[in-house]
């Protein structure tokens, strides 16, 4: 313990209590041993000694010794760091050429570089107006232009106009002048101390302007704690560029601890007495105090990220970092309701909006504020561009069903109405809720399936079927029929083939897309289109909307041809490079040829699109590692002017990409072949076809470039969903094949995306899981009386 600390009076009595617990919790050992400590025999001869005679304080049994540390030194571990750095940069060469080229400059510079490299303070500050701004926050006062004319001529606003201050800065009397005034008053006093000149008050500071670069390149922030302490005690005001490298370094790293007097080497709180010590037993009202205690003192200490970020917004205009470190810091101090003020008056883009926001959310639910948790997300969720995560929506609606806010006989959430819900509790709006849920999110993870399924547990804790499940454990499936009126929040499995659910018995929807969506999809093939031919055209002088101007002629070519429309397109080179990963693989011609007559035998009409060097008589084949060329026989040629005379091959135009042919042939309306006709099968067609959408997209191709291409995740989704077949067969030998039999996999009997049914009284909500089965869905449903 540091005997020069001031709060030593209050630390006292915060371990003199915890040392009577020490002692309390001896007494309970005693008399659970049976063991007298009271008393202790030697030679049989008693020696009495009572607790009055044993120390009373925690102080009496280890008295503080007498060694008295300098209050203004630096904290050492951390002022070594700071050293190391400092040093680097005074013995740079660039920093000695530019000023210790000269004796002269020598000598001008020693002065500087002794008081960079002193380990302790030499001049004592006070800032009043930036622990007012930690206290009370930062005012926003109007500008008076006639009280800023009417000192332009002084000094000090001559300084101030060099810099882009806020507008407060300039309004005599306000926070901000104030602070301004304070901080000059510490120059002055520093300078006069020192003897520093002018010239050698801008080396320092530009010596703390490299050092805040080299922190941020190092990604190091201890030594900024330093740094910053010399800063104030300078009265130095950081370039622009220079503070927000600090809320940089010390916002996204590990930041040097608790300032204030901490760097320069006073103890904090209590927090390592009760690491040792650990566990002293069940809580008592000592330990409550004590832990109360700690809380407070911990309140008054600001941390290095928050001044600097208060620093700043009291002389500069806010920026997004500034204001998400005031606001981590109120949320910390368990503040929401002055953190979202904070975040309201402070405009910001639409992705700061919702990293900052998001803290404030998480406190709301924590304290269980439902009204303005629920206000807060509807705001959020209304921002024009912002895309709230899944997390989000489960936070919200976990936290909703832990406050028992889905319960028929609920209390009303106050303003869910005025927000445009139409229901301001129960099971109602749970509906309304998971329907904006399933408009933005298109899965959840197994962490957020077992949030929901706590809560509901919570929630619900009448219902026995729902027991809580460890933070680290898994959600079992549970594949048991439910009662009608039976509250289900469950994983299960559903039927790969018949799309239904055993819990609920419900039977899941394949979602397909909307004419607007497949417009929407085929203009986002289009936009793919050019930008991947972009760089290939920059570097070769070549149009770069020659890609999109061939798609917009292919999908032309769909729209305006005779005869029957196509029900299948084929990924030609996937087909023709299908298991032929051996030695003597090929481009197979012949696998090619075997798909279309097994597609035709199923009542199909087929196209195939490959890239454009496949339908020349020779092309170089990549196989593995080996490279070489290929010569088209003359059965495969054969096969190749088959295709072409029957009009049942599209070859892809030079340097395009033929993914993007078959993709958008398979959402073409084919508006002339198909004459308004729609070309899906149904389950229950007398010629035998396979049901399902048309045309089936035939590939094995994954297709991840593209996801991450598309404007629209749930189109991509719906699209792979509805269309893409796979398949399988024996590879093909040169033209062989020993088994001519051919498989497909069929496109999915029910969407992998949140979706909605009715169920007696109440809805059913399936949740697809990421980290799940593919065919594994988290079952949410609430009847409509539910208590």
């Amino acid at each position: 313990t540091d005997t020069n600390d001031d709060n030593i009076p209050n630390r006292r009595h915060s371990l003199d209590s915890l040392f009577g617990i020490i002692q309390q919790q001896g007494k309970e050992v005693q008399s659970k041993q049976n063991f007298d400590f009271d008393t202790k025999s030697k030679n049989n001869e008693s020696e009495t000694i009572t607790l009055e005679e044993k120390p009373k304080s925690i102080f009496e049994a280890f008295p503080l010794t007498s060694k008295v540390k300098n209050p203004n030194a630096y904290e050492k571990n951390v002022f070594d760091q700071y050293d190391d750095m400092m040093t680097t940069i005074i013995n740079s060469e660039r920093f000695e050429k530019k000023h210790m080229s000269s004796p002269r400059g020598r000598e001008i510079v020693k002065a500087v570089t002794d008081w960079l490299l002193k380990d302790e303070r030499v001049l004592d500050y006070s800032y009043d107006e930036l622990q007012g701004a930690v206290t009370n926050g930062i005012l926003m006062e109007e500008k008076n232009d006639n009280a800023i004319a009417s000192s332009s001529t002084s000094t000090k606003t001559k300084t101030k106009s060099n810099r882009l201050f806020r507008n407060e800065v300039h309004i005599p009397g306000s926070q901000a002048e104030k602070f301004f005034q304070q901080i000059e008053d510490q120059q002055s006093k520093f300078m006069s101390k020192l003897g520093f000149t002018n010239v050698q008050y801008e080396i320092a500071t530009r010596a703390f302007d490299i050092l805040s670069s080299h922190c941020a390149r190092s990604a190091r922030s201890s030594p900024l704690s330093i740094a910053w302490e010399k800063m104030k005690e300078a009265g130095i005001i950081p370039a622009t560029e220079t503070i927000n490298t600090c809320l940089y370094v010390t916002g996204t790293m590990a930041s040097s601890g608790l300032i204030g007097r901490n760097s320069t080497g006073r103890s904090g709180d209590l927090n390592a007495v009760m690491n040792i010590l650990g566990d002293v037993g069940r809580q008592t009202n000592e330990t409550n105090s004590l832990e109360k205690h700690v809380s407070n003192e911990r309140s008054d200490v600001i941390d290095l990220p928050t001044e600097l970020a208060i620093f700043h917004d009291l002389l500069f205009e806010p920026t997004e970092k500034s204001i998400s470190l005031r606001v981590k810091r109120l949320v910390s101090q368990g503040d929401a309701t002055t953190a979202e003020f904070l975040l309201d008056s402070f405009p910001s883009s639409d992705d700061a909006k919702l990293r900052t926001y998001l803290p404030v959310l998480k406190l709301y639910c924590e304290q269980g504020d439902v009204s303005s948790a629920l206000k807060l997300f509807k705001m959020m969720r209304n921002e024009p561009k912002v895309r709230l995560e899944p997390e989000n929506y489960v936070l919200l609606i976990a936290t909703l069903a832990e406050n028992g806010c889905f319960r028929s006989n609920a209390v009303d959430i106050e303003g869910a109405k005025e927000l445009g819900y139409n229901h301001s509790s129960g099971p109602l709006l749970f509906d309304e809720l998971m329907m904006e849920m399933s408009e933005d999110v298109l899965e959840i993870t197994s962490a957020s399936a077992r949030r929901l399924y706590n809560a509901f547990a919570t929630g619900f804790q009448e219902h026995s079927n729902l027991q809580p499940i460890h933070s680290l454990g898994g959600l079992a499936t549970e594949n048991i029929e439910a009662r009608p009126d039976e509250l289900i929040a469950s994983r299960v499995t559903v039927g790969e083939t018949t799309a239904t659910c055993p819990r609920s018995g419900v039977k899941l929807n394949l979602i397909k897309l909307e004419d607007h969506q497949r417009t929407q999809l085929q203009n986002s093939l289009l936009q793919l289109s050019t930008n991947s031919f972009e760089e290939f055209a920059q570097n070769n002088r070549i149009d770069t909307d020659y890609a999109a101007q061939q798609l917009n002629k292919f999908a032309d070519w769909l729209d305006t041809r005779e005869g029957k429309p196509f029900t299948a397109i084929v990924d030609g080179a996937n087909v023709a490079y299908y298991m032929q990963n051996f030695e003597g693989g090929m481009f197979n011609f012949h696998q090619i040829n075997f798909m279309v007559e097994a597609l035709q035998k199923m009542n199909e009409n087929p196209l195939v699109i490959i890239p454009y060097k496949y339908s020349m008589p020779t092309f170089m084949v990549t196989m593995g590692t080996k490279r070489r060329k290929h010569k088209r026989d003359k059965k495969e040629q054969e096969i190749l002017d088959k295709l072409i005379t029957s009009g049942k091959l599209y070859v892809a135009p030079p340097r395009c990409l033929d993914d993007y042919y078959w993709m958008l042939a398979s959402v073409s309306d084919q508006t002339n072949s198909r004459n308004g006709e729609n070309l899906d099968v149904l389950s229950d067609n007398k010629e035998g076809r396979w049901p399902g959408t048309r045309p089936m997209l035939v590939s094995n191709d994954l297709m991840r470039d593209h996801k991450l291409g598309l404007l629209e995740p749930r189109l991509f989704r719906r699209w792979f969903s509805c269309f893409i077949v796979n398949y399988n067969f024996t590879a093909f030998v040169g033209k062989e094949s020993v088994d001519r039999e051919i498989g497909f996999s069929t496109a999915d009997f029910f969407s992998r995306e949140i979706q909605c049914s009715p169920r007696n009284n109440a809805s059913v909500w399936h949740i697809p899981v990421s980290d799940w089965k593919l065919d594994d869905r988290l079952c949410l449903s609430l009847p409509k009386q539910v208590n």
